[in-house]
């Protein structure tokens, strides 16, 4: 068991440092690219297609005829100006109206999903650092930042970007950039105050609200009516703990039990002498 967590860790990790030189504005662009190709299915002729190719396989695989759903009419009193319901004349029509109803449930979620004003602002952020890099005229997307974030001195962080390619030499993303500045010294990045604002924007703003959402969700999980008397502190441990399950699993848990019972006499009467042979 604790040889599957530690790999189950260490396939996290590798996981977490490659989303690590991933880009807000490169999953926009993924975005963008899966809901051109939702739009092309969206077409009378596509749906022939999936049609035919469902009748050829009900007929491979002998399988039963598909059939409209038995048609159930709505009492008279549900039915207004004296209309009834639309009835289908055959089931590719009916279900042609359910291919369509689905893609457009899906595209529309997957645009509200991710067409928001903070996934466009924090791209907007990134492909700023990267313009900068690239000697590029800035200034439009350094207008929408500004009036965004009062975060910023407008003027300062213009200047110190167009120095931005002189401090790091040979960046060409943002990952690589905040990578270099990281490693000069203190005295150095002081100067360029806004761009190191701007960089911690870029690395602790959250993209979206579902990690607090997530971390919401998890209280209803700890504090039950069970635990209705727990404390602020303990349950900001416990949902440490919760949420950070892959570290968690990493933690020697022999070495905390014996640290546990060696605190005071009761516990060690009670739970007797405990050897940790893996400290």
């Amino acid at each position: 068991m604790r040889l599957k967590r530690r790999c189950c860790s260490v396939r996290h990790y590798k996981q977490t440092a490659d989303c690590c030189n991933r880009t807000v504005t490169g999953a926009l662009e993924s975005v963008r690219f899966t809901l051109d190709q939702l739009q092309k299915l969206r077409a009378d002729d596509k749906y022939d297609l999936l049609w035919n190719y469902i009748q050829r396989m009900v007929t491979e695989l002998d399988l039963n005829e598909i059939k409209l759903p038995r048609y159930i009419r709505r009492p008279a009193r549900y039915e207004q100006n004296s209309h009834t319901a639309h009835h289908f004349d055959s089931s590719k029509d009916y279900y042609r109206v359910q291919y369509f109803t689905f893609l457009d449930c899906v595209i529309n979620h997957i645009s509200h999903r991710f067409e928001q004003r903070g996934m466009i602002m924090y791209a907007n952020m990134e492909s700023i650092v990267k313009t900068a890099l690239d000697r590029h005229d800035f200034s439009a997307l350094l207008n929408e930042v500004a009036n965004c974030y009062d975060d910023f001195q407008k003027s300062r962080l213009e200047t110190q970007l167009k120095m931005l390619p002189d401090i790091c030499p040979g960046s060409r993303s943002v990952t690589e950039a905040v990578h270099q500045f990281r490693q000069k010294a203190k005295e150095v990045r002081l100067l360029f105050d806004e761009v190191e604002r701007l960089f911690t924007f870029l690395l602790v703003v959250p993209a979206s609200s579902a990690t607090a959402e997530r971390s919401f969700s998890a209280l209803k999980r700890l504090k039950s009516y069970l635990r209705t008397t727990m404390s602020q502190e303990r349950l900001n441990h416990v949902t440490v703990l919760h949420v950070h399950k892959e570290r968690l699993d990493t933690v020697n848990t022999d070495k905390l039990t014996a640290e546990f019972v060696s605190r005071n006499d009761y516990r060690r009467s009670v739970f007797g002498q405990i050897t940790c042979q893996h400290v």
